[in-house]
């Protein structure tokens, strides 16, 4: 029994493991694209004064923080941000995103305008979109059924970005 129990909880450690070296690829990612693209987007930003949205006005991303829409318009949200304990490591994460639900081949849209960072499958997370809002700011949504976009697409908020899988599984989505 007690030799179970280690194996058990070695399994949880290394689940851990592998958890934190996915993050650690994000952001490692998220850092190559940032210094990457820093020139590309200042010049981008110079050209257009910032990004539009659907009605042609100008925003900030910034400034409309606690009013953007959702990636799953109708999903709800399955897991919360924040500490939370993880049944499966046994421990308690600190969760940077959030888990929606939406359905069967559900739609996903970019939530602001920006342009694909990061398109395909990601280690740990799965077939993934990254896209730069500018000033920093990153939307990663993950564990998608399909990728509708390539690296460099340029996307508003509301544009379809990739949807769902055909078992319904929930789409991750954090704000970097």
């Amino acid at each position: 029994v007690a030799e179970r129990k280690g194996r058990e909880h070695r399994d949880q450690l290394e689940q851990y493991q592998r958890l934190k070296l996915a993050e650690t690829r994000v952001e490692d990612l998220l850092r190559d694209f940032s210094a990457r693209l820093e020139l590309d987007r200042s010049l981008e930003q110079e050209r257009q004064g910032g990004f539009l949205r659907k009605d042609g006005k100008l925003a900030a991303f910034a400034l409309i923080k606690g009013h953007l829409p959702s990636p799953l318009p109708g999903g709800r949200v399955k897991s919360v941000f924040g500490r939370v304990f993880d049944p499966k490591s046994g421990l308690q994460v600190f969760r940077k995103g959030i888990d929606l639900e939406g359905g069967k081949n559900f739609p996903i849209r970019s939530i602001f305008g920006g342009k694909v960072a990061y398109a395909g499958d990601l280690p740990g997370y799965g077939p993934a979109v990254i896209v730069d809002h500018g000033d920093h700011y990153y939307t990663l949504m993950a564990r998608l059924g399909r990728v509708q976009r390539v690296v460099g697409d340029k996307v508003s908020a509301g544009d379809p970005i990739g949807e769902t899988d055909s078992a319904a599984n929930p789409v991750y989505f954090e704000i970097r």
